[in-house]
Order: structure tokens, then sequence, then C-alpha cells
């Protein structure tokens, strides 16, 4: 999973710690991430191109949303440029898999997206057992 999770993430997120340092700062392993966020760039227009996939699209999304994996999830900008999906409860692996099932991805009205790991610290007590303490 850790090399999935590596051929996704830009590097700049996976920061490699000096052995003579791991007493004292401890390197986040793949284990500590309890958040992602799937990021999608549409295409110019978005709003006409995805109109007739996005009931299926937030079908999809919806039902993950039920089941605790997905937590939030909406357009940015507007009018949209992409959209942005908040995970929990969840591996790369299946988030990969619902991009492959996307309606949004499967025609083309995203034109790029990326996995991160979101390494929240901060955040409301129903988001408690998600944040990694520090």
């Amino acid at each position: 999973m850790l090399s999935s999770l590596r051929r996704l993430v830009n590097t700049k997120y996976l920061t490699p710690v000096r052995l003579s340092s791991l007493s004292q700062t401890p390197q986040k392993s793949e284990n500590d991430v309890k958040l992602y966020i799937l990021e999608y760039h549409y295409v110019k227009d978005a709003t006409e191109k995805r109109q007739p996939y996005r009931e299926e699209h937030l079908k999809l999304a919806s039902k993950l949303a039920k089941a605790n994996k997905i937590i939030l999830a909406g357009a940015t900008e507007q009018p949209p440029t992409g959209g942005v999906l908040i995970w929990r409860n969840t591996s790369v692996e299946e988030i990969t898999e619902f991009v492959r099932k996307d309606p949004y991805v499967q025609n083309g009205v995203v034109t790029k997206w990326t996995i991160k790991p979101f390494l929240a610290v901060v955040g409301a007590k129903e988001f408690s057992n998600d944040l990694l303490k520090v």
C-alpha cells in the first residue's frame, strides 16, 4: 500500500527522516494517515459538460458518504473548476477504485486528479478520532 501512496502523492509529502533523529522526530507512516483528499480538476465549461453524468456521480459519492468513507465533497469555485472530496476510514486503493468508477472521470469531465494524505491536527470534536496527535 505504501508503494501505491508514493506513486500517487508528490514526494514533498513523504519527508525522509535521518536514522539519528528517529527518537526525536518519528516519521509518519501510512498507518498514521487517517484522512485523504481527492482533488479533481475539471474541463472548461464543466457545469454544462458534467450535467449528463451528475446524478450518477452524486449517487456514487452519496453511497460512500453513507458508509462514512466520504465526509465532505463538493465543487471548487463558481463556476466550478474542480472538486474536493475528503475521505476517512479508507485506503488509497479504495479511493482509486472510486475514481475509476466515477462517471466524471470516465467521460472526460475530470482532466486530472490527485490523492493526498490529509494530516489534520485540529478539528471539530466529531473528527477527534481522525486527528493526528502532536
